[in-house]
């Protein structure tokens, strides 16, 4: 059970997010790297994926608007954890891990639905 009050906390202290529907992630910066426009494809879908399917909750936006909550530390483990299946080279790998603005995941560890996921190097 996540309480208001541990997202108002989590939240001030830079480990949760949020994100629209409605969002422009083509914007996001991986748009500017050099990876190919099917890596690109899968991560910005697998973005969306795991955004919705980790949502802590949903903060209103604006009227009929929502964003979902979620952890950014987990999904920049997952995102990474997924460029190194698609062999991106540690060039764009960098330039990807540099782009998402948080720790990788928590202690080794990142949450994806009920599954608690080791991050290996």
């Amino acid at each position: 059970m996540v309480l208001k009050s541990n997202i108002k906390l989590a939240s001030s202290r830079g480990k949760i997010s949020t994100y629209q529907d409605s969002e422009l992630v083509e914007s996001h910066k991986i748009f500017n790297s050099s990876l190919s426009i099917e890596h690109k494809e899968i991560l910005l879908e697998e973005i969306r994926s795991f955004i919705k399917r980790n949502s802590l909750g949903y903060k209103d936006v604006l009227e009929n608007q929502s964003s979902h909550i979620y952890c950014q530390h987990c999904l920049k483990a997952h995102i990474i954890k997924l460029a190194r299946t698609l062999s991106i080279n540690n060039k764009d790998l960098g330039y990807l891990s540099s782009s998402l603005a948080a720790k990788e995941g928590h202690n080794g560890y990142y949450l994806d639905s009920d599954s608690l996921i080791q991050i290996k190097s």
